[in-house]
C-alpha cells in the first residue's frame, strides 16, 4: 500500500512509474473530461452521482468507456483501498483516448484510457469556513462555447482558463475567482465552485443551469438540505448589484463543500462573517456525509 495510488485502465501502477502515450488525446488536444470526489471516514461521498455525472461528461464528447458504472465504482473502492493511511482522500478520474498517431480525425482507431488518482486530502484551514473567505470577479464567459450563448457542459481537461483564474485569485489573496459577464455583472460561477447567494431569510438564489458549465454535486446537496428546512432557493441570475443587500453568500464544492464567501473585490457581504443560514446548512451538509446511505 502507498499513500498514493493510480490506476489506468485499471491496472494499478506505482505513482512514479505510471505514464500515458504522448500521442493521448487529452495531452495533445485536452480532449477528456474528468470528475473529482472525495472521502469522509474513507468512503467515497456521493460516487453513484458522480460516476453518472462523468458517463454523461464523457458521452458528449464521444468518448468511450471500456467499462460499466458498476465495474468504475468497484474500481474506485479498490483504489481507496490500496492507499495507506488514515487520512482522507481525493480521487480524480480521467477520461481521454490514445490515437495510434497525431492527427484530429475522429476516424482514427483509438484506445480508451482510464486513469484514476488517489492522493491524501488537504482541506481548507478550519478559519476558512468560521472567518469565511473572500473572493474576486473576473470578466468573461469562460464556460460557453465560442459564439454561441450555449454552456460548454461538463468538467473537460481543457482546464487552462479555470487554472488561470484559480492562479489569479491565489496572486490576489482570494480564495475564489468569479466569472462576470456583461453590462449588468451577471455572476455566472466560481471558477472551480457553484455560487449561493442568500437574499433574507427564506430565500436562496443560485445562478441557472443554463448560465454555468457544470451542474454541482454538492449544489444538489445543498438544494435538498435546503428544502428539508423549508427554504427556497431559485434557479435565478445573480447580479453585482444584488450583493450589497444580500445576507449571505457561499461556494459549494466538493472539496470545499459549503465556505462562507464575506467579500467580494473586498466589498463587504451582509456583516462581514458566515451569516446563521450558510452556518445551518454546513452542519446539515456534514451531517449528511456522515451517514453511510451516502457514502
Amino acid at each position: 500500500m502507498t499513500s498514493s495510488t493510480v490506476v489506468i485502465n485499471g491496472l494499478q501502477q506505482a505513482p512514479g512509474e505510471a505514464h500515458v502515450s504522448v500521442y493521448n488525446t487529452s495531452f495533445l488536444y485536452g480532449e477528456g473530461v474528468f470528475e473529482t470526489l472525495r472521502t469522509y471516514g474513507r468512503t467515497l461521498f456521493a460516487m453513484p452521482e458522480h460516476v453518472a455525472r462523468l458517463y454523461d461528461e464523457a458521452a458528449s464528447l464521444e468518448l468511450p468507456i471500456a467499462v460499466s458504472p458498476a465495474q468504475l465504482q468497484d474500481e474506485l473502492v479498490q483504489a481507496v483501498a490500496a492507499t495507506e493511511g488514515t487520512h482522507e482522500l481525493v480521487v480524480r478520474i480521467v477520461i481521454s483516448r490514445t490515437n495510434p498517431g497525431p492527427g484530429l480525425s475522429w476516424e482514427q482507431e483509438s484506445t480508451p484510457l482510464r486513469v484514476v488518482l488517489v492522493d491524501p486530502l488537504h482541506p481548507l484551514p478550519a478559519a476558512s469556513y468560521t472567518a469565511g473567505v473572500g473572493a474576486m470577479t473576473l470578466m468573461g464567459e469562460p464556460g460557453f462555447v465560442a459564439g454561441t450563448s450555449q454552456p460548454q457542459q461538463g468538467k473537460r481537461t481543457s482546464y487552462l482558463v479555470n487554472l488561470w483564474a484559480t492562479r489569479e485569485a491565489r496572486r490576489n489573496h482570494y480564495n475564489e475567482a468569479l466569472w462576470v459577464r456583461g453590462k449588468g455583472g451577471e455572476i455566472l460561477e466560481g471558477a472551480t465552485s457553484n455560487p449561493v447567494l442568500i437574499l433574507n431569510a427564506t430565500t436562496l438564489l443560485t445562478p441557472p443551469r443554463a448560465r454555468s458549465s457544470v451542474d454541482g454535486i454538492t449544489l444538489r446537496y445543498v438544494r435538498r438540505l435546503a428544502a428539508q428546512q423549508g427554504l427556497h432557493i431559485r434557479a435565478e441570475p445573480i447580479t453585482m448589484a444584488m450583493l450589497p443587500s444580500a445576507q449571505e453568500l457561499f461556494l459549494c464544492s466538493t472539496l470545499r463543500e459549503i465556505l462562507p464567501v464575506v467579500t467580494v473585490d473586498q466589498q463587504r457581504i451582509g456583516t462581514g462573517a458566515p451569516g446563521p443560514m450558510t452556518k445551518r446548512l454546513q452542519q446539515a451538509f456534514r451531517a449528511v456525509t456522515q451517514e453511510s446511505e451516502y457514502g
